[in-house]
């Protein structure tokens, strides 16, 4: 029996393709605040248990996968915030230089993105312009 696409709603994925930096930098930010200050050994976990937060913004393109029956998004720089991650130092939130670029020329300014210089990414593949995400200006 070959596979037929069934009408469905692509309202989300579409949404999700808007270019919305600030919401995403501030998203991080506030996640690495609250792993910051939370007092991990009260519910029983250790006290250095922190959150590596990496972002990235590129071209991606929305698609129905039928093998798992959702809609996701495909394309050759999906996994980059991935290979950040690994390098982030823990509680920090790091950005790709399309994130920096993008939120600079956007006028962000709740958040700034200071220069750290280039890295190797994780799993070899590559070097990185990296940028730390900070408090805005």
């Amino acid at each position: 029996m070959a596979y037929e696409p069934q009408p469905r709603d692509t309202t989300a994925v579409e949404r999700s393709t808007e270019v919305e930096l600030d919401a995403a930098g501030n998203a991080a930010r506030k996640l690495r605040d609250q792993m910051r200050n939370k007092y991990w050994p009260k519910l029983g976990l250790a006290p250095s248990l922190n959150v590596r937060i990496a972002l990235h913004a590129s071209l991606m393109f929305p698609c129905y996968d039928p093998v798992i029956e959702l809609d996701t998004c495909v394309g050759s720089h999906v996994s980059w915030a991935a290979r950040i991650e690994p390098i982030t130092p823990k509680g920090e939130v790091y950005a790709s230089e399309p994130f920096a670029a993008i939120a600079a020329a956007q006028d962000i300014d709740d958040f700034k993105c200071d220069y750290v210089g280039v890295a190797p990414l994780a799993n070899n593949h590559g070097e990185f312009v990296l940028y730390h995400v900070n408090c805005g200006t």
